[in-house]
């Protein structure tokens, strides 16, 4: 096993994550001009470890590198170790879901800083302390039968937080 730096964990694992999980990208013809992806995921993801905990491979969306003490991996296995001093708050998305939003009958889908999450969100893992924002945007397209919530959360990544400072200021009146 070999210990890595914290600056080159988190780059490792997305990077071992994206081996050990497959996605295939089938493309269609090109409709005037404008190109068709079909994406398709399959394949399965590496084990992943917390601690000594074996956890669901998405926890790495919202692990803050910078509280990453030590990364091993060692036959398609991810060890990652947190500092002594952190004590991440893992939760489900359906936990995370009960425990900050009302209680909607209307299915969700959820999104990390912009990527749709695939999956089973009871086995779907996210550290608490990590989330910056949590914002919901209701959809109702009766022509398509579809109503749902779309939960987006926000990680506190250094970009994140400089986005959340900004201030957007629209019109030509002072």
């Amino acid at each position: 096993m070999k210990t890595m730096k914290p600056f080159s964990t988190i780059l490792f694992l997305f990077l071992s994550v994206n081996v050990f999980g497959q996605t295939k990208w089938d493309s269609a013809v090109n409709h005037a001009g404008l190109k068709v992806i079909h994406r398709e995921k399959n394949g399965s993801s590496a084990m992943f470890y917390l601690n000594g905990k074996l956890m669901h491979s998405s926890l790495h969306k919202t692990l803050n590198p910078d509280f990453v003490a030590d990364v091993d991996v060692l036959e398609g296995k991810i060890y990652i170790k947190t500092k002594a001093d952190y004590k991440p708050q893992i939760i489900s998305l359906n936990n995370l879901r009960k425990k900050y939003l009302a209680q909607q009958p209307k299915p969700a889908l959820f999104m990390i800083d912009d990527e749709m999450v695939d999956g089973n969100y009871e086995s779907i893992l996210v550290d608490e302390n990590t989330l910056l924002s949590i914002v919901t945007e209701n959809f109702l397209n009766r022509e398509e039968g579809l109503d749902l919530i779309l939960i987006k959360l926000r990680t506190k990544s250094k970009e994140n937080i400089k986005k959340s400072k900004e201030i957007m200021i629209r019109g030509n009146a002072i």
